[in-house]
């Protein structure tokens, strides 16, 4: 009588185990599903916001702000003007706010990412090269001649901000080789 009432409430014990185990795989696979359903959502919501002239205005803004030609903050339109980084975040800028524009969606992605609520891989394949290069451009305001302190782009920690942003998220160790691309004197 012991030994089968043992032996039931081994049983009763393996299965109550093997229950956890599998709902935990199940919610594992459960969020890893919504972040790639997240993720997808926020690519379509991007597109939607980031249209293919800010694309287009950012690669040509991109391309004229090569730094063997000119400083790093300088950008060399193809018209020969020069224009300062600051003026691409200017309303009524050279950009057209196009640059302004797609950084704030940006920052909203951002702040899903840091709170891994998005498939990084995805947002990374799909925008990282511009969330580089607009990150890149807000270091270049924040440690310059401008003397804009938390205005533009947040760039440097600050715990007094409400949501972490672009830059918080570029500055993680784990991010794709972000380091590797800094640029240094």
């Amino acid at each position: 009588m012991v030994a089968s009432k043992e032996i039931r409430d081994w049983a009763i014990f393996v299965i109550a185990v093997i229950g956890f185990i599998l709902t935990f795989r199940n919610f594992v696979s459960n969020i890893s599903q919504r972040k790639l359903e997240n993720a997808l959502k926020m690519i379509d919501y991007m597109r939607k916001h980031i249209t293919k002239e800010y694309l287009e205005r950012i690669v040509e803004l991109y391309l004229a702000n090569n730094p063997l030609g000119s400083d790093q903050d300088v950008f060399i339109l193809k018209n020969g003007e020069k224009q300062d980084v600051i003026g691409m975040f200017a309303e009524g800028g050279y950009g057209n706010g196009a640059v302004y524009n797609t950084m704030q969606v940006l920052e909203l992605c951002a702040s899903e990412l840091n709170k891994s609520a998005l498939s990084e891989s995805i947002i990374w394949y799909e925008y990282g090269q511009i969330m580089f290069i607009i990150n890149r451009w807000c270091e270049f305001i924040d440690n310059s001649k401008y003397g804009i302190s938390e205005g533009v782009c947040y760039t440097k920690p600050n715990k007094n901000r409400t949501s972490p942003n672009l830059s918080d998220y570029m500055r993680k160790e784990k991010h794709h080789d972000y380091k590797r691309y800094v640029y240094e004197e």
